[in-house]
């Protein structure tokens, strides 16, 4: 299991249009943050290869912080598949998703 905390700073360009007077993290930033943690985590370049499934029920606000936690789903050395839940600091669920996942040598 890889579990990592990331701060999303208010002062980040994308809150400029995503949606201005009403500010959300973008979902693809919140991938973004599960892939980074799984390339910290193994050690190696990942990339997403495939949404199989995702789900955001809550945004994300500038100035949050969330929490990543990925799961792998099989029992390969380096994970295929992996379920990923991503929590504000308040416990809230914001995301989570099933990926297909590859690392590079």
């Amino acid at each position: 299991m890889t579990t990592k905390s990331y701060v999303v700073s208010g002062e980040q360009p994308v809150f400029t249009g995503h949606f201005p007077g009403n500010p959300i993290l973008p979902g693809v930033l919140l991938l973004a943050f599960a892939r980074k943690a799984l390339t910290e985590t193994y050690g190696r370049p990942c990339r997403i290869r495939r949404i199989v499934r995702q789900k955001f029920p809550a945004p994300v606000l500038p100035s949050q912080t969330v929490q990543v936690e990925c799961v792998p789903t099989g029992s390969d050395r380096l994970p295929t598949e992996v379920a990923c839940r991503f929590v504000n600091q308040d416990g809230v669920l914001v995301a989570k998703a099933d990926l297909v996942v590859e690392f590079s040598s």
